[in-house]
């Protein structure tokens, strides 16, 4: 009401108001800047001091779930290769099982040239042994070993019964015999 009855010019007067309108302004806003700052920060406090505890609960059942996701999964393809490799193995000792016996001794090849013979005629009389760790022939014709596949050169003066014995390392013992027929 002062300044409405003194005459002033304009621009005085906003040069002599201003600042102190000013500088009651700016403590007006940056007290309520503060204010509401400090209001906004406690409310974020109070609303991370409530949720916190939920949200902490919230992420360890995820990382639980997750981590457990990832070992089942784990455990699952492990006992699927385990049930794989069981299979190949069984599948290659059968295979073994089929071509060399399971440890017993056999014959895969027992023959000769020919089955009858003239008297003085040679024959071969051939031999594959499996699982054998010595090998003998009856009648004794020549010194043999354990092989898969071996010739030897026969010849009978009558006809004869050739008998291979095998035996294998736990001393177990499987036989064969050919019969050469000597004509006259």
């Amino acid at each position: 009401t002062l300044l409405s009855s003194v005459k002033m010019p304009r621009s005085l007067v906003s040069s002599r108001i201003a600042p102190a309108a000013i500088d009651n302004a700016a403590q007006t806003t940056t007290a309520f800047r503060i204010m509401s700052s400090d209001s906004i920060r406690g409310e974020a406090v109070f609303v991370v001091r409530k949720i916190f505890p939920y949200t902490t609960v919230a992420l360890i059942l995820a990382l639980l779930y997750v981590g457990w996701t990832f070992y089942s999964r784990h455990e699952s393809n492990q006992r699927a290769q385990e049930q794989a490799d069981a299979k190949k193995a069984e599948a290659r000792k059968d295979i073994v099982d089929r071509y060399f016996g399971s440890g017993e001794v056999r014959f895969p090849l027992f023959h000769a040239d020919s089955a009858v013979l003239k008297p003085g005629e040679t024959a071969h009389l051939c031999y594959g042994v499996v699982n054998a760790v010595s090998v003998k022939l009856d009648p004794p014709v020549e010194a043999i070993k354990p092989s898969y596949r071996h010739c030897i050169e026969i010849a009978p003066r009558k006809t004869t019964t050739y008998t291979i014995t095998g035996v294998n390392a736990k001393g177990e013992s499987k036989s064969a015999t050919l019969e050469v027929r000597v004509e006259r």
